[in-house]
């Protein structure tokens, strides 16, 4: 399966088929005291362009990984409840990769690459569950794609539960990639 963002913000977009069917839609206002909520919807018929859409969780976002998730109406820590901290030295800009257990009992890894976060099953093999691509601007030379997240077979009972916590991570390591360019900056 693959998703189409309309944007290249994965907590401010809707997420379609290649088809154009929008699945879901995820919006965020403007960061409060160093805290913000991204709501994640999700189409409520897959199978009806009525384009009507539910609540399907609420993040909210802070400085620290102390953010809180309300999955399906259950509110849980993201630190606490959720996330286990990989090995050090894993992610990128000081953010460690994240070890967690899907609804479906299996072990993955949420890996923090440079410019984008990953997820693999905890196996042997790494096998990938999905693979986002960033938006790429058209150039003379190349057509432009937009951002889009393939999920793979392996996450395909998944995928609301994939999202919600992408979102998170993608716009945690968005912010750390932020601070760490603005911190190359030379004031003078």
């Amino acid at each position: 399966m693959e998703l189409v963002l309309s944007t290249a913000n994965v907590w401010d977009a809707t997420w379609s088929t290649k088809d154009g069917k929008a699945l879901y839609k995820t919006s965020c206002p403007a960061r409060w005291f160093h805290s913000e909520t991204i709501t994640i919807e999700k189409a409520i018929s897959a199978d009806a362009d009525d384009g009507e859409f539910a609540i399907l969780s609420k993040v909210k976002v802070r400085d620290t990984y102390d953010s809180e998730v309300t999955f399906r109406g259950q509110e849980t820590k993201i630190t606490a409840e959720i996330f286990k901290k990989g090995d050090r030295d894993t992610g990128h800009y000081g953010l460690r990769n994240q070890l967690c257990t899907g609804p479906d009992g299996r072990e993955y890894e949420w890996v923090i690459q440079e410019s984008k976060v990953q997820l693999v099953l905890r196996d042997e093999a790494k096998t990938p569950v999905i693979h986002f691509h960033r938006a790429h601007s058209k150039t003379p030379w190349k057509e432009g794609n937009p951002a889009s997240l393939e999920v793979f077979e392996e996450g395909l009972g998944i995928v609301d539960f994939i999202i919600t916590l992408f979102v998170f991570l993608e716009r945690h390591r968005h912010d750390a990639e932020s601070d760490s360019a603005n911190s190359k900056i030379v004031r003078y």
